[in-house]
């Protein structure tokens, strides 16, 4: 199965190559009801028992963001929809060494690239993935946060 069977289409993002970098911000901030949106559709998409899988053996208890050259992880896969680049994305991945680059891009993200109001729910979707669960049940859940 290709990569481009597994995983579904950008939604009118950029290519790799012509995509601005980070500092520039080419994207509006993801507001919570965006990122609501984009959850709820990739839950759609993928199916509400789908459960994340690590990208490979030496990645087992930690989500990446990227997987070679697409989306990896549900906020991975909502934030590049959303404009931000899979190279800026990459930079917040494990890196197989014990440690993350940037840290996650919850708590490390660019100012800019989604809002306060959004945090709880990425925080809560993104945790709820990391635990194992299918996205159904996570996206479930990040849906309460913040009530």
């Amino acid at each position: 199965m290709s990569n481009e069977s597994m995983f579904p289409p950008l939604n009118g993002t950029q290519s790799e190559a012509a995509a601005p970098q980070a500092e520039s911000t080419p994207f509006s901030p993801l507001t919570l009801e965006r990122a609501k949106q984009l959850a709820a559709e990739l839950v759609a998409e993928f199916g509400e028992g789908y459960v994340y899988e690590p990208a490979g053996p030496a990645d087992v208890g930690f989500c990446k963001y990227v997987h070679g050259d697409v989306p990896g992880c549900i906020v991975g896969h909502m934030l590049h929809r959303h404009g931000v680049p899979l190279s800026d994305l990459r930079d917040f991945d494990y890196n197989g060494g014990g440690s993350l680059a940037k840290g996650s891009v919850i708590s490390n993200a660019p100012d800019g690239w989604f809002t306060e109001e959004a945090l709880p729910f990425l925080a809560t979707l993104q945790y709820e993935q990391d635990m194992d669960r299918c996205w159904g049940e996570a996206l479930a859940r990040a849906n309460g946060a913040g009530d």
